[in-house]
């Protein structure tokens, strides 16, 4: 079975480093810096299963201690969890403690599908002595998969389940819908109630016409209930209107999302510059719509510019006239020696070198020559 090593290296520079055994298991140590330290793979997850996956960790542990972790993944859920059981994550770390602990973990489309749950309807439960609901919020949705973010107090065992009121609600028997139709008792058309047949738009008390209620014209007025649902917002495409922007410029991103849901809602998206986000843009998008959103900021550092979880540029730290000159001119320029350098590179330095040299070389002459003739 292969074992793959991989070293992460966070924000403040701490040594992680995490092994992934297999898709469920893998182990993890941490020399502790006392400061939130981020376990992650550089791709895919963790750990995780068909339903399930655990995509990073976020935790402050003691400083100067190394911390080893275990880390498991699995579908199986225990009978005394709320709701309907998706997946498990258990997380051994031998009684260290763990503080401001926070997990991002994926849910796939498909076991959100089976249980006929919406992404909002999600909870990550941790298990300290008993089950307890953690806040649990969307961060991104995929076609194939939705991410979350959980903050606990601590390190245990978490299960991620479909709330018990979704899945009542999913399992609701009772009247048999179809199509806008309440079967009970006499067959109705589309749009009618139990009661005799009726045509479209139409209710009982006598034959209203296409949107009218029995006793009169609505005047336009429609009967038609609110919406109900969730939205479901995919971000589609992420651009930038630079291709290599340097620190102080000031840039466009555009990003594209398209809401699948039944209701508008709001996106958030975050702008992440060097690892430090630099801003959360909102966006909202209607229900079936598609919207693109253009953000403009400023760059105050250099290093990767990450759009909703998408590099989208490399920012520099700016090179003066060299970087405005076109590519070809630009690169044999850069690549010449520094005129005002002193040591080694440059002119100047160049110079200075040689001058030294001869000096140096006169000097030994002279001397060779004084002691030759006895002075």
């Amino acid at each position: 079975m292969a074992r793959q090593q991989i070293r992460v290296a966070p924000a403040n520079d701490s040594a992680v480093t995490l092994s992934r055994h297999n898709a469920t298991y893998a182990t993890a140590r941490v020399d502790a810096s006392g400061f939130v330290q981020q376990i992650r793979a550089a791709e895919g997850a963790v750990v995780g299963t068909e339903n399930v996956s655990l995509t990073r960790l976020d935790a402050s542990f003691p400083a100067q201690e190394r911390v080893d972790l275990t880390f498991r993944a699995t579908n199986a859920t225990p009978s005394s969890l709320n709701g309907t059981g998706i997946g498990l994550f258990e997380i051994g770390h031998w009684n260290t403690t763990a503080e401001q602990v926070s997990l991002r973990f994926g849910v796939e489309r498909a076991a959100l599908n089976r249980t006929g749950a919406d992404p909002g309807d999600v909870t990550l439960y941790r298990n300290a002595s008993e089950w307890s609901a953690l806040n649990t919020s969307v961060v991104s949705r995929e076609d194939a998969r939705v991410e979350y973010t959980a903050d606990s107090p601590g390190l245990s065992q978490f299960a991620v389940s479909v709330t018990p009121e979704a899945t009542n609600s999913a399992n609701q028997t009772g009247n048999e819908t179809v199509d806008n139709e309440t079967v009970s008792g006499n067959e109705t058309a589309a749009n009618s109630t139990a009661g005799g047949e009726l045509s479209a738009n139409e209710t009982t008390g006598g034959g209203a016409s296409e949107n009218e209620t029995a006793g009169g014209r609505t005047d336009g007025e429609s009967s038609a209930p609110e919406p109900t649902g969730s939205p479901d917002i995919v971000v589609g495409n992420v651009t930038v209107n630079a291709t290599d922007p340097s620190v102080g410029d000031n840039v466009s991103v555009n990003v594209t999302a398209t809401n699948r849901g039944t209701i508008a809602g709001n996106y958030s998206v975050t702008v992440v510059l060097n690892n430090t986000t630099l801003a959360t843009n909102q966006m909202r998008v209607g229900p079936g719509a598609t919207r693109t959103e253009r953000f403009v900021h400023e760059l105050p550092d250099d290093g990767a510019l990450v759009v909703d979880e998408r590099r989208v540029a490399n920012v520099s730290s700016g090179g003066g006239l060299v970087s405005m000159l076109p590519g070809p001119l630009g690169g044999i320029v850069s690549a010449l020696p520094n005129p005002l350098a002193l040591w080694p590179d440059g002119i100047v330095g160049t110079i200075l070198s040689a001058i030294v040299g001869l000096l140096v070389v006169v000097y030994a002459i002279l001397k060779a020559l004084a002691i030759y003739l006895g002075y």
